[in-house]
């Protein structure tokens, strides 16, 4: 069965509760897109600078991130050298850490910081050879195929690319967990499945409709 996964992409703390408390008695797994607006021009929490005290409690253990006692997080890195953010999410409790293969990155730094805590994803963009990938495939626990072209952004259309990327992929690394980020709709899910992917991950199609828990449970549908 594949995994329906929301992905909620925060301007703030108050935001992240609001959505993740629309989600609740959904999903065990949620997505946090986090952007250090360097890597994207997207700046999300916790990189403002006025969101510095409410994630430093979070690292501290003074509070935890919010419904942590009901959902998995899994972060998206969609930032530069991720090895120096990744210790941090890893502290404040997240099940899966994806980070950008476009990215600066140091492979050694991240791995070793996320260690067996939790598992980690390699995300491919449209712009990058699947090639790329053999690299990493064998070393993480999944990869993440960029649905669209424009990322931090949530609301945007499926580039038909996607299709040819993850066929590519799934011939090539037949055991790998695959997941689609970006784009992902009621209308294109099932022949992103068809085409490969094991999980699919839904921003705006879930966390922006009416009513987010039923948008979700129409997906599990599929």
């Amino acid at each position: 069965m594949v995994e329906i996964v929301p992905a909620i992409l925060p301007d703030s703390f108050e935001e992240l509760e609001t959505r993740l408390a629309h989600l609740h008695g959904g999903p065990r797994a949620v997505q946090l897109d986090v952007c250090d607006g360097m890597f994207v021009r997207t700046r999300t929490w916790p990189y403002h600078p006025r969101d510095r005290a409410r994630f430093t409690e979070i690292l501290r253990g003074d509070q935890g991130l919010p419904y942590w006692q009901e959902f998995d997080f899994e972060v998206d890195l969609m930032v530069h050298h991720p090895e120096r953010h990744v210790h941090q999410w890893v502290s404040a409790g997240v099940d899966r850490v994806v980070f950008h293969l476009r990215s600066r990155h140091d492979w050694k730094e991240l791995s070793d910081a996320v260690g067996a805590t939790a598992s980690i994803g390699v995300a491919l963009d449209l712009e990058t050879p699947y090639e790329r990938l053999y690299e990493y495939a064998a070393r993480v626990d999944y990869i993440q195929i960029m649905g669209i072209q424009r990322l931090g952004v949530q609301g945007s259309e499926l580039d038909q690319r996607v299709y040819a990327h993850v066929s590519a992929v799934r011939r090539e690394f037949p055991d790998v967990t695959i997941q689609i980020d970006g784009g992902v709709t009621l209308e294109n899910a099932r022949s992103l499945i068809a085409a490969g992917a094991d999980r699919l991950v839904v921003g705006s199609a879930i966390v922006r409709a009416e009513s987010p828990l039923s948008a979700y449970r129409s997906f599990t549908l599929l």
